[in-house]
């Protein structure tokens, strides 16, 4: 007996142990604790971390709520959206500093570290998962770090999501679903989409319905041969539970739904629930609308420079019905409101009055918005007054106005970047500000310059352009960093030759920042030629009409007739105002096109 006892004795505190380590590394935050942090704002935040001071989700929470547009996102919890105050993340520095060897402070303050330092970040979760391999959480976030780094490595992601998903199979994490479907097959993914599958269906909590879409896809593409027809019918029971919840679930779950009857082949079901025109929640048409317009975009093309007006109207007319069948669902999106009021303004028929109150109506939303989505939206509005000659004098003030509210985030250089070598999101995010950033004010310069000029404000048109210079002059060096980094990754990509993929978000940021620069030389100089042409510097109008019918010929792989440009038909005129005759005119038309020119960044 008494030896029985010393071996209790013996083994109690190391049972103890466990049972603390259990607790302390568990996959999830108790269901009164989640609760609870589900209820919180960035308000309420404060409160709830110091009622839990040493509660490790509720100070993740924190750290996910503190950041700069931070918000809860059910089951999305692996790495915070923004940037944090320096305050926030000197709290967690120093509690990771005064507790050397503390799994808990050493994530957290790597965590609070993301998209500040993510180097640094990455370096404390990789030295957490080599001291204490059994913390969960370091590996879910490596797995979301190495998937979204610039110099992606996807052997990486897999590595890290199979250790997670070792330690935590039942996870329902929306990031580890999506990248689970990176793995190959194994024991620890048959015991995830198992764990998955039992926590999920018939499961009424609406955060996980978006979760059966990756369970469909992954347990499609691990499903042995013969077992097709047993997974059908699998999906379709999900498909009658979730059907029955339609009433109930209010975000979300069309989608989800449009997905399964997508899986299972069933396009009637998947069509009829297209073809809906009301019960989309915002969150559902978003993204519907997106992949609509870009489905119709490219099936329909945009007439190419100097096309006949029968064929530009008819174009706007198609693009203005297929848009009017999402104004209902998408009454405040801007990136739907834009292309509606260009389509509308391009069709003869609207009478001004029209277009006056359809265009104030639309800057009143977009005036409680100050991205760059946003003013973009409102340079479509007045850029078609200004073409129209609708409300001159109220464009000027309207585009101060509207660029003065753009408070975007802040743009942190990365200085890995100039080397080819940027990585993690800090470089990710801030490449898309830029972005929206520029494509906001390289909107609102053309418009300004335009309607100074049309109300003979030539003063006002010289400073409009001395801005846009220098900004153009900066954003053209910035985009050389863009173009030079992004051609290493194609090379390194091209030698390692990886499977062939769709370019991601940011990837296509950078190309369209690269091909879009001919753009922006073209339309500074139009603007250049039509001030200069007010002015009656009519050799200085004809050098930069030149300039821009050079850009015109290089940059469509179609090239235009010249001479069907307004840019062509204004040189014309102006050649022979000067004197010139008919054979230096077609002898200078045709170095347009011979003469070639230098530029600056060609795409890969």
């Amino acid at each position: 007996m008494n030896q029985y006892l010393m071996v209790w004795i013996f083994f109690f505190p190391l049972y103890l142990s466990a049972q603390e380590a259990d607790i302390r590394y568990s996959c999830e935050a108790p269901d009164r604790i989640l609760e609870e942090i589900r209820q919180a704002d960035r308000d309420s935040i404060d409160s709830l971390s110091v009622k839990y001071d040493g509660d490790f989700w509720v100070q993740r929470a924190y750290i996910d709520l503190k950041a700069k547009n931070g918000r809860l996102v059910p089951n999305r919890i692996g790495m915070p959206e923004n940037t944090l105050d320096a305050s926030v993340i000197e709290r967690f520095r120093k509690e990771y500093e005064s507790q050397p060897g503390n799994s808990q402070a050493a994530y957290l303050y790597a965590y609070a570290l993301i998209h500040t330092d993510t180097e640094a970040s990455i370096k404390i979760l990789t030295d957490l998962t080599e001291t204490d391999p059994s913390f969960p959480t370091a590996w879910m976030t490596l797995a979301i770090l190495s998937n979204y780094s610039d110099l992606k490595d996807q052997n990486k992601t897999r590595h890290y999501t199979e250790e997670f998903l070792a330690r935590c199979p039942d996870t329902v994490d929306i990031e580890i679903a999506g990248l689970a479907l990176k793995l190959d097959r194994s024991d620890i993914v048959a015991a995830y989409m198992k764990a998955l599958r039992e926590r999920i269906a018939g499961n009424p909590d609406q955060t996980l319905f978006p979760l059966y879409r990756f369970l469909w896809k992954l347990e499609s593409a691990f499903a042995l041969p013969g077992e097709e027809d047993a997974l059908k019918e699998k999906i379709r029971e999900d498909l009658a539970f979730l059907e029955g919840m339609a009433n109930k679930a209010d975000r979300g779950l069309k989608f989800v739904l449009m997905s399964g009857y997508e899986q299972i082949g069933d396009k009637a079901a998947l069509n009829e629930l297209r073809s809906q025109e009301l019960g989309f929640s915002e969150l559902v048409a978003l993204p519907l609308f997106a992949q609509a317009f870009k489905e119709w975009s490219a099936a329909n093309p945009a007439p190419a420079p100097g096309a006949e007006e029968a064929m530009c109207v008819a174009y706007y007319r198609k693009q203005l019905r297929f848009l009017n069948q999402w104004r209902d669902r998408l009454p405040e999106y801007a990136n739907l409101l834009g292309p509606w009021f260009t389509s509308l303004a391009s069709l003869p028929e609207i009478p001004d009055e029209v277009l006056i109150k359809e265009g104030d109506r639309i800057l009143e939303i977009l005036h409680h918005s100050d991205n760059s989505a946003s003013i973009a939206a409102a340079m479509n509005v007045l850029q078609a007054w200004t073409q129209r000659n609708l409300a001159l004098d109220r464009v000027p003030s309207l585009v101060h106005e509207f660029m003065a509210s753009q408070s975007l985030t802040p743009i942190r250089n990365n200085p890995m970047e100039s080397t080819g070598q940027a990585s993690g999101p800090t470089y990710t995010t801030s490449i898309l500000q830029e972005y929206g950033q520029w494509i906001a004010k390289s909107s609102a310069w053309p418009v300004l310059v335009t309607a100074h000029i049309k109300t003979q404000q030539y003063h006002e048109a010289h400073n409009a352009l001395s801005e846009w210079r220098i900004a153009f002059e900066a954003w053209r060096e910035r985009a050389k960093i863009i173009r030079d980094n992004h051609l290493q990754k194609t090379l390194k990509a091209q030698n390692s030759s990886p499977p062939s993929r769709q370019p991601n978000v940011k990837e296509s940021a950078e190309r369209s920042i690269i091909s879009g620069m001919i753009d922006d030389e073209l339309k500074f100089n139009e603007a250049c030629a039509h001030l200069a042409e007010a002015e009656s510097r009519f050799l200085d109008a004809l050098i930069f009409y030149q300039l821009v019918l050079r850009l015109t010929y290089v940059r469509y792989a179609s090239a235009p007739d010249l001479m069907d440009l307004d840019a062509g038909k204004s040189a014309h005129f102006l050649w022979f105002k000067l004197g010139g005759s008919q054979a230096g005119w077609d002898a200078w038309i045709e170095s347009v096109k011979t003469a070639g020119i230098s530029i600056i960044l060609s795409t890969p």
